[in-house]
């Protein structure tokens, strides 16, 4: 049994995806090769299974709290919000999220995608892994009324922000609530000028100094070279 565990834990996401769906009686076989009985894999391959937000609503504010995600990964979200329904399941191409986030570039939301992603928020299936009748409507032919996807494409699932890691997976800290204060500390003292103002010393000298150091590195002028 913990083999078994052990074994489903370390599988990618979208082998779950396809067990679960079973299309190809692997759970059989999985089942056999562990020696444990098919309904304990199927229960076990449920309770790893990620919990998806039927309110997208609470979903975006969550998105939108994150201190860690720039303005691409938060108009991605919105354009997902968008194509996001009570399933929690979206398959929308890339270049309809595109412009529905309002970029001419896919590669905008490739990044926005993968900021998403990383914290957690966003899950990447196949099409074809889909549950049964959202799959069937994705991969119909649009003349059909459906939306036409390839069984290879990619499809996403919103996640609950409750199932989200503690720690953002990006790399990028969130901004400390303690900026303010490290701001004081490191300008607690008066810093000092590199060179007087003018403020403190006359019109006058600052014209002469300016004068010795012309004459210091080019020599004497045409006048005292003649008087010389």
């Amino acid at each position: 049994m913990n083999a078994l565990q052990a074994h489903l834990k370390n599988l990618p996401t979208f082998e779950l995806d396809a067990l679960r769906a079973d299309r190809w009686n692997e759970v059989e076989r999985l089942a056999d090769q562990f020696r444990a009985d098919a309904g304990v894999v199927r229960r076990l391959l449920q309770e790893m299974k990620p919990k998806h937000k039927a309110d997208r609503f609470e979903w975006l504010q969550a998105v939108c709290r994150r201190h860690d995600l720039g303005v691409r990964a938060l108009r991605t979200a919105v354009a997902i919000f968008g194509f996001a329904g009570n399933s929690g399941y979206l398959w929308p191409s890339q270049k309809s999220l595109a412009h529905r986030a309002g970029y001419t570039d896919d590669a905008e939301v490739r990044r926005g995608l993968a900021s998403l992603v990383a914290i957690g928020a966003v899950r990447k299936v196949k099409v074809v892994n889909l549950p049964e009748d959202l799959a069937g409507k994705a991969l119909t032919s649009a003349k059909d009324g459906g939306s036409g996807r390839s069984a290879r494409g990619t499809a996403y699932a919103l996640v609950a922000p409750e199932d989200w890691p503690e720690k953002p997976l990006t790399g990028t800290p969130c901004p400390s609530g303690k900026r303010d204060m490290v701001s004081l500390y490191n300008h607690q003292g008066k810093p000092q000028h590199a060179s007087h103002d003018f403020s403190h010393s006359g019109v006058g000298d600052s014209i002469s100094t300016l004068e010795r150091v012309d004459r210091s590195l080019y020599g004497n002028d045409r006048k005292e070279t003649a008087h010389g």
